[in-house]
């Protein structure tokens, strides 16, 4: 039996650097980055593959700011609310309008794939 796809906007199997950049504590200036990799992104939100050691930096309803490491996307900073973890991958639901809503709507987000990845077969393999 095929599932149907309930997203509102189609999911894009990609496979980008990134990084996390959350605060620590409500009241705290302090910040730190966790590195991080786009496995699949859509206009309202990404699945992320994240080290196993910062899994207990989040949890759901936790904000933070993703950066993806992409010459297209330089300087974006996308706010961000953690849905679900598991494993070493958690998702992330876009706060507000995404900086990157025009940029989808030129440009298809398979441009966005590295050049080592085919467009028939991007590797999801960790």
């Amino acid at each position: 039996m095929v599932q149907q796809e309930r997203r509102a906007y189609p999911r894009h199997e990609v496979r980008l650097a990134a990084h996390l950049a959350l605060r620590m504590g409500a009241e705290s200036n302090v910040v730190i980055r966790i590195p991080a990799t786009v496995c699949s992104i859509s206009r309202n939100g990404a699945r992320l593959d994240v080290p196993q050691w910062a899994l207990s930096y989040f949890h759901p309803g936790k904000m933070a700011i993703l950066r993806i490491d992409h010459p297209a996307l330089k300087g974006k900073e996308l706010r961000c609310r953690v849905v679900w973890l598991k494993d070493s991958q958690l998702a992330v639901e876009f706060a507000g309008r995404p900086n990157f809503a025009r940029l989808d709507a030129g440009m298809a987000w398979s441009a966005l794939r590295p050049s080592h990845v085919s467009a028939n077969h991007a590797d999801t393999s960790f």
